[in-house]
C-alpha cells in the first residue's frame, strides 16, 4: 500500500509540475536566447501564471512603481513553509530586531527558516538579470534535485523579479526598436527610471523613489532577510562574473560578524563556481563596502548580508571574444591593483 501511494503522489507531483508553463513558454523564446528580451506584461503574465498553477509559489502586489506598474514579490518554498509565513517572519523579526534573549534567539534560529531576497533588473540596461529571475522562479518552484527540496525545505525565497518595471519596458522597447541597425548594442537616450535614472541604485539611505520605498518596507519592516542579493552586470572586461569578497576599503561602522557573513557567503559562491569548473570568477576586485547607501550596502546596517553580483556583456546581441586579445591579468586602479 505504501509503495502504491508513494507511485501515486510522484505521479501526481509529475503531472502538476508537467502543467506548469515555463517562461520559453510563455515568452516564445528561451531566456537569454540571442536577439530576444521579455517586457514586462510578459514577465507579469508569466509569474502570476506559475503562482496561480503551483502551491509553492505566492505572489504579492507590494506597489506601484513611478508611472504606476505593479511591483510583485514572489514568495516560494514548500506548501507548508507558505502556510505559515507569519511564524517564519515574526522568527526573522524577532532575530533581527535583538529583543530576546539568548535562549530564545538559538531556539528561533534553530527552528525557523531562512530568509533569503534576491531582485532583478535594477539597471535596465544591464538586460540580463531583470529577465533570468522568470528562470529562477521556475527552476526552484519545479526542479526535484534533492539539493532544491532542501533548499525549499529550509528557505523563504523572497524573489523580486523586477524592481525597475518602467526601466525594463524602455530598455526593451528600445532595443527591440534598434535590432538590426547601428544603434543595436546602445542604451535609450532617456534616463530609464522616470526621474533618476541609473541613480535609482544610489537612492537606498533616502527613500526618495516610490521603487525603494517599496522595497525596502519588506526588507525593514516586514521581512528582514538574513541574505540580500543585488543583480548587476558591469562586470570587469574578460571577467564573466565578479562575487564577493569585496576590495579594501570596507567601512569601519559596519559590523565584523556582517562582513563576515559576506565573505562567507561570496566564498561559498566561488567555490560552486570551482566544483564546476566554470572559468572567469573574481574576487576582491572593484567593488568595496565603503559606501552604503546603495540597494546591497544599506542592509548592512541593518545586519543582513548584502551580495552583490557582477555579470559581463549586458546585451542580448551576441559578441565574438577573440582569446588571442585576452590579457594575461585583470587589474583596476580604484582597488590598487
Amino acid at each position: 500500500v505504501r509503495r502504491r501511494i508513494f507511485i501515486f503522489n510522484i505521479l501526481l507531483i509529475s503531472f502538476v509540475f508537467g502543467q506548469l508553463k515555463s517562461p520559453e513558454e510563455v515568452f516564445g523564446f528561451k531566456v537569454g536566447a540571442d536577439y530576444k528580451l521579455a517586457d514586462y506584461s510578459q514577465m507579469l503574465t508569466f509569474h502570476r501564471q506559475l503562482a496561480e498553477q503551483s502551491d509553492r509559489v505566492r505572489l504579492e502586489e507590494i506597489g506601484v512603481s513611478s508611472e504606476g506598474k505593479p511591483m510583485i514579490l514572489l514568495f516560494i518554498s514548500t506548501p507548508e513553509n507558505l502556510s505559515q509565513l507569519d511564524q517564519w517572519r515574526q522568527i526573522s523579526s524577532d532575530l533581527s530586531r535583538a529583543r530576546i534573549d539568548e535562549e530564545t534567539a538559538k531556539s528561533h534560529a534553530k527552528n525557523g527558516k531562512a530568509i533569503v531576497w534576491i531582485d532583478g533588473g535594477m539597471h535596465a540596461t544591464e538586460r540580463a538579470h531583470g529577465q533570468m529571475t522568470s528562470e529562477l522562479a521556475y527552476k526552484v518552484a519545479t526542479e526535484e534535485t534533492d539539493e532544491m527540496q532542501k533548499i525549499r525545505e529550509n528557505v523563504i525565497l523572497l524573489l523580486l523579479p523586477v524592481i525597475n518595471p518602467d526601466g525594463m519596458d524602455i530598455v526593451v522597447d528600445w532595443y527591440r526598436k534598434q535590432l538590426g541597425t547601428a544603434y543595436e548594442t546602445t542604451g535609450p537616450p532617456v534616463l530609464y527610471q522616470k526621474y533618476v535614472g541609473h541613480d535609482n541604485n544610489r537612492d537606498w539611505f533616502m527613500h526618495n523613489m516610490v521603487e525603494t520605498q517599496n522595497a525596502s518596507f519588506q526588507l525593514y519592516n516586514r521581512w528582514y532577510p538574513q541574505i540580500v542579493y543585488n543583480h548587476h552586470q558591469t562586470g570587469p572586461a574578460w571577467a564573466r562574473i565578479f562575487l564577493p569578497p569585496f576590495s579594501d576599503p570596507v567601512n569601519p561602522n559596519i559590523h565584523p560578524g556582517v562582513t563576515t557573513g559576506v565573505n562567507l557567503v561570496g566564498t561559498a559562491m566561488a567555490n560552486r563556481f570551482a566544483m564546476k569548473k566554470m572559468g572567469g570568477v573574481v574576487s576582491d576586485f572593484q567593488y568595496s563596502m565603503w559606501w552604503n547607501g546603495g540597494m546591497r550596502t544599506a542592509p548592512y546596517y541593518h545586519n543582513q548580508i548584502g551580495i552583490l553580483t557582477e555579470t559581463s556583456h549586458s546585451t542580448p546581441t551576441p559578441r565574438y571574444y577573440d582569446p588571442e586579445k585576452k590579457p594575461k591579468t585583470i587589474g583596476s586602479r580604484r582597488s590598487g591593483m
